[in-house]
């Protein structure tokens, strides 16, 4: 479970935003992180600048000095890097120069690990930090970049930046929250509940679940639904290449998101409720204006309780399976088959009445479903199979004759892949998006542990027309 609230005496979490420039992974307290932004098509270069000194662009009424870290580390690339890191500390801003954000890192001070123990002028990377993926990330000290490269510029609001630059870990006046892009619309995420981003990772999807479960995903040893929040929201965007992870004690669910823009503090006086902005949806808060007055940013502010509420998987999200033996048989599953049809599903024994090798030939009309001969009756034949129809027809084929509510079917799959016998497997339900009732069957234990989701002959139309 993640630790969200500060338990009395402890030290606090901190909040480190995860950068790439290149092969470096860069971790900054987000205390320090102003904003991100597009790099401008031009910046302004300064006569008999330090070397490491890409230029100097506006930022309001502000002009920001950028440093490029490539060229300190001597390093060369064809490409400028695309976005630029606007820091703050003491006063003083500078640019830094990534590729991209990446995300959030969860971690208390004494977590960083100091490696140059020198106290010399190139220290602004000392310590590393260990992201929890196994990366370990190069934390800059922003003051000692700016002392070294002797570039910044006063701060417009250098009040706001001493209080973010103070060292002792109390909240801040304003939360921090997590900027993500969804197609052309920026989202706001409570920062302190976005667990990891990482790339998208393989889902399972699901059956009959409703366009907003994209499926199931994998992470830290749970089983997370992969909720489409840009179709919650009729916003318009492709796939996205990112996953953002949003957990609050048991409740969790994974969003795709295509950028992390930013992670910031949003003003107070720049919010209005999400009815008084035009919005009224119950997963949009409230309504925050960023950046220039002409050309304000619109970011919505997610109602994270409530997106929590309606499509986490509390059951299927638990670290570790029951432990009371009581409750653990309560669970157990009845016997199970595994197919493929380009993934693996599972179907209860009690719904299956025979598996049998596919003819050679099958009745139907051309445009008309296909049937299947079966014990003197025409059974519908019903495709289950995933791919381009040339790559499914090679290799074994099978057919499933099915069973439900008093009708019969014929599924066709590409082939039958194991039997789950009886207490062998647990299987845990939810609610998916739109209401649909959603199961997995897990079996295994430690890392070789393996789910299936479970096909509900329901949710297929043959058997849910009326």
């Amino acid at each position: 479970m993640m630790e969200h609230a500060r338990e009395a005496g402890a030290e606090p979490l901190l909040a480190y935003a995860r950068v790439a420039l290149g092969e470096l992974a860069i971790g900054i307290d987000t205390r320090h992180v102003v904003r991100a932004l597009a790099r401008p098509p031009a910046l302004a270069r300064l006569p008999r600048s330090h070397g490491a000194i890409d230029g100097v662009f506006s930022d309001g009424a502000q002009a920001i000095p950028v440093v490029d870290l490539r060229k300190w580390m001597g390093e060369t690339a064809d490409a400028a890097p695309a976005q630029i890191l606007v820091l703050g500390a003491q006063g003083r801003r500078i640019g830094l120069a990534i590729d991209t954000v990446r995300g959030l890192v969860r971690a208390r001070a004494s977590q960083l690990q100091r490696v140059h123990h020198e106290q010399v002028e190139d220290d602004f990377f000392h310590s590393v930090l260990a992201a929890g993926d196994g990366d370990l990330l190069s934390v800059l000290d922003p003051l000692q970049l700016m002392a070294r490269v002797q570039a910044w510029t006063a701060s417009t609001d250098a009040a706001s930046d001493a209080a973010s630059d103070a060292v002792q870990a109390q909240a801040a006046p304003e939360p921090l929250q997590a900027l993500v892009r969804i197609g052309a619309t920026v989202l706001a995420l409570p920062a302190a509940l976005v667990a990891q981003v990482l790339d998208r990772p393989e889902a399972q999807p699901l059956l009959g679940a409703g366009r907003e479960l994209l499926g199931m995903i994998q992470w830290r040893g749970r089983h997370l639904p992969l909720v489409d929040l840009g179709a919650l929201l009729g916003i318009d965007s492709g796939p996205a290449p990112l996953v953002a992870i949003v957990a609050q004690d048991d409740l969790l669910v994974a969003l795709p998101v295509d950028e992390v823009v930013a992670v910031r503090a949003l003003p107070a006086d720049s919010a209005a409720a999400a009815p008084d902005a035009g919005i009224d949806h119950p997963l949009v808060r409230a309504i925050a204006l960023l950046g220039d007055e002409e050309e304000p940013q619109r970011v919505l502010q997610i109602d994270t309780e409530a997106l929590l509420r309606t499509h986490a998987a509390p059951g299927l999200s638990r670290q570790e399976a029951i432990q009371d033996a009581s409750a653990r048989s309560a669970k157990r599953a009845p016997a199970h088959v595994v197919f493929d049809t380009g993934r693996r599903w599972a179907i209860a024994m009690a719904a299956l009445e025979a598996i049998l090798p596919l003819p050679d030939t099958m009745d139907g009309d051309a445009g008309a479903m296909p049937t299947f001969a079966w014990r003197g009756r025409s059974l519908p034949l019903i495709d289950l199979r995933e791919g381009p129809d040339d790559a499914a027809c090679q290799g074994p084929q099978r057919v499933l004759v099915v069973r439900h509510a008093d009708r019969h079917a014929a599924l066709r799959v590409h082939d039958v892949v194991e039997l789950l016998s009886a207490n062998t497997g647990e299987l845990l339900a939810f609610q998916a998006a739109g209401g649909a009732r959603v199961q997995m069957i897990t079996v295994g234990e430690g890392i070789d542990r393996i789910s299936y989701p479970v096909l509900e002959l329901d949710t297929l139309p043959f058997f849910s027309a009326s």
